[in-house]
């Protein structure tokens, strides 16, 4: 939108990975600001849910040095060894405020700041700063930091780090790419062991290398395969300690495969039943919601496509979980009566007005209208961006994945730092006293309001499924 950078010029020195700090100072300093005055909230929530979760997870690895699982299968190791030291050791169980909620804060402030070091070095520091202040009180991003203990916060800081080494190797292709290719490779690998969704990421990051606009084929393939080549070596000693335990090599967790029985079993069977069976084994469990998936597909495929248009719906629909759990001890809200995913978002779908959880929901859905609409924007005006285009792979990858497997409103928060730069960028171009009206910028506004529309319908107006 507006004149872009030219990609194509040669690189200049080494830059930090913070650079044109300075510039952005104000609203990283605000983002923190505004999540740490959220951070009381976490004194009053109940831990419920994934919330709970990860917190019994982290409590393991710090009281027992444990790789602990779940009734759901094995969560990826990162995030408990990460918030483990904001345990509060002096009490039982180990009590998870402030500590856990500081790290995740600190996580997510660093994130913005790697998010707006590349847009200030693509698209200028009028763009960085106008992400920022996106970013800033951007609510879903805001209250998974500093009120639950949650993954988002640290994979939003492995996205960013992956986005960050994408930048630099898109700088960099024709002169001196291969280490930092070796760099993308690595970040990737950590970020697959953060959180399930990121293998999403990865094979957006290594399409998006194969289908680069400029380098030789072998050039971009050769990067390409290399970069999947060292996520996958990162990830390997994880994956062969999980042969040894459960028999199987998982390389990140086994969410996918859980979901997969619970949402999408046989016509009149009960999914959660399939998955608990006869034994705690991980290793049938898997191999069982593998067979489901394909059996899904061809033996009752009228049913498995209502169940993805239900979840599509899901995924561009309002926030539920967050504005649930601050409903329970601000609005004195009883527990929602099922723990069945989609009979719990219909039973939650628009929470009562005039309580905390609502207002919560209304600003969730405000922020991601406003936070998508602007960042499709900015892609459709530079749909060549290599950015750009792993923002477009990674929207499609999570579209099928949602539709095809489980399906909630903040796994959207998995495309946030892909749009942000773009975001910023679109925001600084509606802004300019004088702006630019030239193709692009009239294509990325076309595009921008139909998100904005579509996302204004699913989210405010549509009923539940």
């Amino acid at each position: 939108m507006g004149p872009a950078p030219d990609t194509r010029a040669p690189p200049g020195p080494a830059r930090s990975p913070l650079s044109g700090l300075r510039s952005i100072a104000a609203p990283l300093l605000v983002a923190l600001a505004v999540r740490l005055c959220c951070l009381p909230l976490a004194a009053h929530l109940p831990e419920e849910g994934d919330g709970k979760a990860y917190a019994f997870l982290a409590r393991e690895y710090r009281e027992a040095q444990r790789w602990a699982w779940l009734k759901e299968g094995v969560r990826p190791p990162l995030h408990r060894v990460v918030v483990a030291p904001g345990l509060d050791v002096s009490t039982d169980p180990y009590d998870t405020y402030p500590g856990v909620f500081v790290i995740q804060i600190a996580a997510d402030v660093l994130a913005l700041a790697l998010l707006l070091s590349v847009t200030g070095q693509r698209f200028g520091p009028r763009a960085a700063r106008a992400a920022g202040w996106i970013y800033a009180f951007f609510p879903p991003a805001v209250l998974y930091a500093s009120t639950v203990v949650m993954t988002e916060s640290l994979a939003a800081l492995a996205t960013a780090t992956v986005l960050w080494a994408l930048h630099q190797v898109d700088r960099h292709f024709d002169h001196g790419v291969w280490v930092r290719v070796v760099t993308l490779g690595a970040a990737l690998g950590l970020a697959i062991l953060t959180k399930e969704t990121m293998i999403l990421t990865t094979v957006a990051v290594a399409t998006t290398l194969a289908l680069r606009a400029r380098g030789s084929p072998t050039r971009r393939l050769g990067a390409a395969g290399l970069v999947v080549g060292l996520a996958l070596l990162v990830t390997s000693p994880w994956a062969e300690h999980n042969r040894k335990v459960h028999g199987i090599p998982i390389m990140s967790g086994t969410y996918g495969e859980y979901s997969v029985v619970i949402d999408n079993p046989p016509p009149h069977q009960n999914g959660l039943l399939l998955w608990k069976g006869e034994s705690d084994d991980i290793s049938p469990k898997v191999a069982m919601a593998r067979e489901l998936f394909f059996r899904s597909l061809f033996e009752y495929p009228a049913l498995t496509a209502e169940r993805a248009l239900a979840r599509l719906r899901i995924l561009l629909g309002p926030e539920i979980m967050m504005p649930t759990w601050l409903a329970l001890p601000f609005d004195d809200a009883p527990a929602p009566p099922t723990r069945d995913n989609l009979s719990l978002f219909r039973h939650q779908w628009k929470l009562e007005s005039g309580t905390v959880g609502r207002v919560a929901q209304i600003l969730c859905g405000v922020g991601a209208v406003i936070l998508l609409a602007l960042g499709a924007a900015g892609v459709a005006a530079l749909p060549r961006d290599t950015l750009a285009r792993a923002a477009l792979l990674m929207a499609v990858g999570l579209v099928v994945s949602a539709a095809l497997t489980v399906a909630a409103a903040r796994y959207r928060l998995g495309l946030v730092p892909f749009l942000l730069p773009f975001a910023g960028l679109s925001l600084d171009v509606l802004t300019q006293r004088e702006p630019v009206i030239g193709r692009a910028v009239r294509r990325g506004l076309c595009v921008g309001l139909v998100v904005a529309a579509v996302l204004t319908t699913t989210i405010f107006l549509m009923p539940a499924p």
